[in-house]
C-alpha cells in the first residue's frame, strides 16, 4: 500500500485572527530528546530575522578566477527563515520545545512535516500581507478617485 501525502490540517479563520501565532499540526511529528512533538506554533518573522536568515544563507567561495565571493542560497533562506518562524512545539502530554528549531531538527522533518510547516507560513504571510494593505487604504480614497470635503465636494473644487 502506498503512503499518501494529504493535505496539512489548519485552524479555523476564527483561530487564524487571534493574534500573531498560527497552529500547524505536524502530520508525523518531530521527535525531539523523548518526545514526539505532533502541534508547531509559528509566529511572524521580525525584521532581525531575515537579516539572521539572510546572513545564515551566505557561504563564502572562491570563483574561478580565485577571487572570493559572497553567494547566497534561496533554499538556505528559505529553510532558515522557516526555522525561526517556529515558536514552539508542543507534544500530546502537554510538554513544549521552545523555538526556534535548530537546522539539526529541519533537516529530521518528514516531507509532510515540512511541508505541514511551509503551508503554515505561506498562510501567516498572506495574513501579514492583508493587514498591511488594509493599514495602507485606512482612511484613504479610492485609488485614482478624489478625496472629498466635509460639503461633498471634491478636494480643488469649489463646493
Amino acid at each position: 500500500m502506498q503512503n499518501t501525502i494529504g493535505p496539512p490540517e489548519f485552524p479555523d479563520a476564527a483561530t487564524l485572527a487571534q493574534g500573531n501565532t498560527l497552529p500547524v499540526k505536524l502530520p508525523d511529528g518531530l521527535t525531539v530528546g523523548s518526545s514526539i512533538y505532533r502541534l508547531a506554533i509559528l509566529r511572524q518573522l521580525s525584521a532581525g530575522d531575515v537579516q539572521e536568515a539572510s546572513e545564515a544563507s551566505e557561504r563564502l567561495v572562491v570563483t574561478g578566477t580565485g577571487d572570493l565571493a559572497l553567494v547566497s542560497s534561496p533554499a538556505r533562506m528559505g529553510a532558515e527563515m522557516l526555522r525561526r518562524q517556529v515558536a514552539r512545539l508542543e507534544d500530546d502530554n502537554g510538554h513544549k520545545f521552545d523555538g526556534p528549531l535548530e537546522p539539526a531538527d529541519m533537516e529530521r522533518l518528514t516531507v509532510a512535516d515540512l511541508r505541514a510547516l511551509q503551508m503554515g507560513a505561506a498562510m501567516l504571510d498572506a495574513k501579514v500581507e492583508k493587514a498591511v494593505e488594509a493599514m495602507g487604504k485606512r482612511g484613504r480614497p479610492a485609488a485614482g478617485g478624489p478625496a472629498h470635503h466635509a460639503d461633498g465636494a471634491a478636494a480643488g473644487q469649489l463646493g
